[in-house]
């Protein structure tokens, strides 16, 4: 019997005899997963954005009774997920996949700052203007801490993954993700705007 390592091995080697990229191969139809999921969150930030264009409130704020959803947050959402569109399963990220998540988390780091440090950095309602009144806004047209907070661990994870001494800590930095997005749903469902 050949066992794992030995039978992956041996299916790697002849994959790439046969001409096909191991990594295809070994994940068959999951290789598609971060192109179907990248197009998602790139059309859902894409569509929000229109929303904001053409002033179409159900569009902006999909449930309703909450907060619309800014439209810096549907930028970076454009963004991350052309990032995640042009990653591949198995491979390290691109020089073009770092950079935007780059810009994903320096928006997301520069946002906590304004919380943290009361500053106003006059990005939060550069293309659009937001008005005060929206449930659960803490501040015009800014994104919510943990949106922010999300964004920063999703550039932090893609850039560790692109080298090799620093891979080990993406898996840590994604648990962290699934955390906040748990803890956001469970918000939704019970209720709890503070959540």
């Amino acid at each position: 019997m050949g066992g794992f390592p030995t039978d992956f091995m041996q299916k790697a080697v002849s994959d790439s005899a046969n001409g096909a990229a191991p990594s295809e191969n070994r994940f068959g139809y999951a290789a598609h997963v971060p192109q179907v999921a990248g197009l998602l969150a790139a059309g859902g930030g894409a569509l929000v954005l229109i929303g904001w264009v053409f002033d179409i409130g159900p569009v902006k704020a999909p449930i309703p009774g909450l907060a619309t959803m800014k439209a810096n947050t549907a930028a970076v959402f454009v963004l991350a997920g052309a990032a995640v569109w042009m990653s591949k399963a198995g491979v390290r990220p691109s020089r073009g996949t770092c950079l935007l998540a780059s810009v994903v988390a320096i928006v997301g780091l520069a946002t906590l700052s304004e919380y943290l440090f009361g500053w106003d950095l006059h990005f939060d309602q550069l293309a659009f203007k937001d008005d005060k009144s929206p449930a659960a806004t803490l501040a015009p047209g800014r994104m919510s801490p943990a949106t922010a907070s999300f964004f920063v661990l999703f550039g932090a994870s893609v850039l560790v993954s692109a080298a090799e001494r620093t891979c080990r800590f993406r898996d840590g930095l994604v648990l962290m993700m699934g955390f906040l997005g748990l803890v956001a749903i469970i918000g939704y469902l019970y209720d709890v705007a503070a959540l």
